[in-house]
Formats: structure tokens, C-alpha cells, sequence
């Protein structure tokens, strides 16, 4: 899932909110050098992308989508579910979407002088465009992914992704819907032991 989703499925807990939204950042045995509780967050991450890939509502997604763009097929479905997120929000939250972006917004640059250099320097843009609240937007998205585009190393057509989208529109909205509830029960069932302190967040 994309930063959204993974932001709405951690705990209330700062740390491990903190550790889900770098973890695609953090490679190898650097994960070592945080606290345990961010790297709860980070295994938390890392288990949600797991049970994703294998869910049959994802995979479904990526196949509408994979003649087309291939590889680069799960993080457009991705970043698709997080805008069906972003749509329908309050559905998963009682929390204005807006609050809770500039909210969770707040709780990253707390942490500014840790996060992975990479992180430092995506979130600028990220929060001055509040990718987070905009991704409802398909004019966003197709800016987003004409973005994406042009970093790439290899030819990935992904500027074309948003016509797919509204191709497929009703078919990957009903995958998220089969999926996004799964998750919320996954990760509900999934242990954290860390002890920082509680800031009493609703997700």
C-alpha cells in the first residue's frame, strides 16, 4: 500500500507511525540503528506489503495493469488505492482528512534529524502539495505519476497510468474495497509490544 494507507493502518503510537512511513526508505541493517519502536513500525510496514501482494483483490490490479506497465504495476495500484482511500474517507476515519494529514504531517518533522536521507528529501514536496489529502484528486494523480515518469531509469509509460484508472475505475475500486477491510483486520490482529508512550491518536 502507499503512504496513506500505511499512515491509517499503524497504531496511535508516534514511533511506530513514524516507522511504517520511512520503512520503504530503510535498507538492510540500518533499521538497527532506531529505536525499537520505530522498528516495530517498520516491520509492520514490511508485513502489510507482504499480506498485500498476496491478497487476491491486489493481485487482480496489477494484472488489469501489467501488459501495460509491467513492473512498475504494484506501486500504481498502490497509489490508485490510496486515492479510492482519499475519496471515500470517512468511511475509515470520524477525523477530517485535512486534520489528520497536517496532524501526521507534524509527527514526521518531530522527527526530522533521524529520518533516512531519502525521506528529508521527498516530504518537503510531499507536505508543501499534501500529496496525502490530494491523492482524491485525478488531476493530482496524473501529475504524480507524470512525476514518477520522468525519475525513472527506464521507460515506464506511467503518465498514461490515470487513463487506466478511469478505464477500470469501478473494477479497481471494488478490489480496494475487498482489500482495505482485510487489512484493517490484519493488522489489527498483529502484536505491538512497544512501550512509548501513547499519544492517544485516532487513525
Amino acid at each position: 500500500m502507499n503512504f496513506l494507507a500505511h499512515l491509517v493502518l499503524s497504531p496511535p503510537e508516534k514511533e511506530i507511525i513514524l516507522g511504517n512511513f520511512i520503512a520503504d526508505a530503510v535498507k538492510g541493517s540500518t533499521i538497527n540503528t532506531f529505536s525499537s519502536c520505530i522498528q516495530e513500525g517498520i516491520q509492520l510496514h514490511r508485513k502489510i506489503d507482504t499480506y498485500t501482494d498476496q491478497h487476491h483483490a491486489h493481485r487482480h490490479s496489477r494484472i488489469i495493469l501489467q501488459p501495460r506497465f509491467a513492473k512498475f504495476s504494484g506501486v500504481i495500484t498502490d497509489i490508485f488505492f490510496d486515492h479510492y482511500l482519499a475519496k471515500d474517507w470517512i468511511r475509515f476515519s470520524s477525523e477530517n482528512l485535512e486534520t489528520y494529514t497536517l496532524r501526521h504531517y507534524e509527527i514526521i518533522e518531530e522527527y526530522w534529524e533521524i529520518l533516512p536521507p531519502i525521506t528529508r528529501k521527498i516530504f518537503p514536496f510531499m507536505k508543501g502539495d499534501n500529496w496525502l489529502l490530494n491523492y482524491s484528486s485525478i488531476d493530482f494523480l496524473k501529475r504524480v505519476f507524470e512525476g514518477m515518469s520522468r525519475r525513472t531509469r527506464f521507460k515506464s509509460e506511467m503518465e498514461y497510468a490515470t487513463d487506466f484508472l478511469l478505464l477500470h475505475y469501478n473494477a479497481f475500486e471494488e478490489d480496494f474495497n475487498i482489500l482495505m477491510p482485510d487489512l484493517i483486520s490484519f493488522c489489527s490482529e498483529i502484536a505491538i509490544s512497544c512501550n512509548s508512550e501513547k499519544e492517544g491518536l485516532k487513525n
